[in-house]
């Protein structure tokens, strides 16, 4: 099983990437933690190449604003007086959004928030509110979720490189009992990082009479379309890691530095 971080058009570092993990598609499951999109030379052609792989892949920011986008046009296609209230986007990547077929959209409009699998892990685009039982947690705060304040509630960035005053990353405090694979937010340019959430097993009643759980959070975007890299992490079909997590990821360098860190939000 190979999850990868946030893609965002990066075709070549992708098909590398693939290479370099000894990706087979008949024997390993290959799941992407959305953000497919944007920012990178050929988002279309990782779009496709995702659908030809037979990838699943969680809907990532990026996404959902192109998907809001369409819809509003599409309103405005059949009224003459409506007025998308999105902020246009630049003529790259209207030109980009327009070249989507019909089966990039259907394969975009299918992504989930979230993925169970094996092991219990659990893939998400951005991350969790800490607190909040993960049943009623709320999809927009999935897929944009970087800073927490004192009682877990997401806390709205303006910029890539701004944390509000009195907020943590969401994963140092995310107390929920299994791992959390998430892209989003790049932690490091290099390489994966790992946070862990160790739970007492007095507090698990299955587990009562063990060692203490100990939950990974695995941070898989390692900012490709900044020059950073393209990583995954590795997992047998059951999910279980036999090594330390940091000993079983890949990573593809960035070929070029295709964006710059926003100094304001293009993602909203």
């Amino acid at each position: 099983m190979l999850l990868v971080g946030d893609i965002h058009g990066c075709l070549e570092e992708f098909e590398e990437l693939l290479r370099t993990a000894e990706y087979n598609r008949e024997r390993d499951r290959l799941v992407l933690l959305g953000d497919l999109v944007d920012r990178g030379p050929d988002p279309v052609g990782v779009v496709r190449r995702a659908r030809e792989l037979g990838a699943e892949s969680v809907l990532g920011n990026h996404e959902e604003k192109h998907l809001r986008f369409r819809r509003h046009e599409a309103k405005k296609a059949t009224n003459a007086g409506y007025k998308n209230p999105m902020k246009p986007f630049t003529d790259q990547r209207l030109k980009e959004h327009l070249a989507y077929s019909e089966a990039d959209w259907a394969y975009i409009e299918a992504m989930p928030i979230t993925i169970q699998l094996p092991g219990n892990w659990l893939a998400v685009h951005a991350g969790l509110e800490n607190g909040i039982p993960f049943e009623k947690q709320r999809a927009d705060k999935m897929i944009r979720v970087r800073y927490v304040d004192d009682k877990g509630s997401m806390k709205a960035i303006s910029s890539d490189t701004n944390q509000p005053n009195g907020t943590r990353q969401w994963a140092e405090v995310c107390e929920e009992p299994r791992h959390i694979a998430y892209g989003h937010m790049a932690l490091n340019m290099a390489k994966p990082v790992f946070g862990r959430f160790v739970q007492a097993a007095g507090f698990a009643a299955h587990a009562e009479g063990h060692d203490d759980l100990t939950w990974y959070r695995a941070a898989l975007d390692t900012a490709c379309c900044f020059g950073g890299t393209l990583s995954a992490l590795i997992l047998s079909a059951d999910g279980v890691l036999t090594v330390p997590p940091e000993e079983a990821t890949v990573s593809a360098k960035a070929k070029g530095t295709y964006a710059q860190l926003c100094t304001d939000r293009d993602d909203a």
